[in-house]
């Protein structure tokens, strides 16, 4: 894993027409600036053993990549469980890769090879996270899918190729997760793609 400046995450995002939402005031989402086709949403599994599964399974779906950015809405990194002895500190290098130093903005790197660790960084997020400010955004350096975790209890993914998001669907489907059927709650509205 490596630490990305924001402005950096920004220069590159911006070669894949990734951009701050502009309709929102901060903390913003990332989104295409084209349209892009209506994003397709899963529900994160409900029990806690299974989200990693979950988590890391979509992640393995959106390849092939080479690198994923993770990027905390906001932009600034909260480290609101510092680990309080060397056991704790040293599952959490297993478990994520190295703390983030806290108030740090910017964006984390990680390779292919630390799908592992990036399934954990994210998947912690998605257990912990109940506000705007606890989601966060992945995206891979191909710059086919923007992928959104969300506190409401989804992760949204979008795409600019509706081939990209047919794959991923396909993809996600054969490993026990289909897309939803119905709403999750009244928060939601109902998308096209759901009859």
């Amino acid at each position: 894993m490596e630490m990305i400046p924001a402005d950096s995450l920004f220069a590159w995002a911006c070669t894949r027409g990734i951009v701050l939402d502009p309709r929102y005031q901060p903390p913003q989402c990332l989104v295409y600036g084209a349209a892009s086709n209506e994003p397709r949403w899963w529900d994160v599994p409900r029990q806690s053993d299974e989200v990693h599964r979950f988590i890391a399974h979509l992640l393995a779906g959106l390849g092939p990549w080479t690198e994923c950015y993770v990027w905390r809405r906001g932009g600034t990194w909260v480290n609101d469980h510092p680990p309080r002895n060397r056991l704790e500190e040293a599952r959490q290098l297993v478990a994520m890769g190295p703390p983030v130093p806290d108030g740090f903005a910017g964006a984390l790197k990680y390779p292919a090879e630390e799908l592992g660790l990036l399934a954990g960084r994210v998947t912690s997020q998605v257990l912990s996270g109940f506000c705007v400010s606890d989601d966060l955004f992945v995206l891979p350096d191909d710059g086919n899918h923007i992928v959104h975790t969300d506190h409401h209890g989804v992760v949204h993914v979008s795409s600019l190729d509706p081939a990209a998001i047919d794959r991923l669907i396909e993809h996600m489907a054969r490993g026990g997760y289909p897309l939803p059927a119905e709403l999750l709650d009244w928060t939601f509205k109902r998308p096209g793609w759901m009859k």
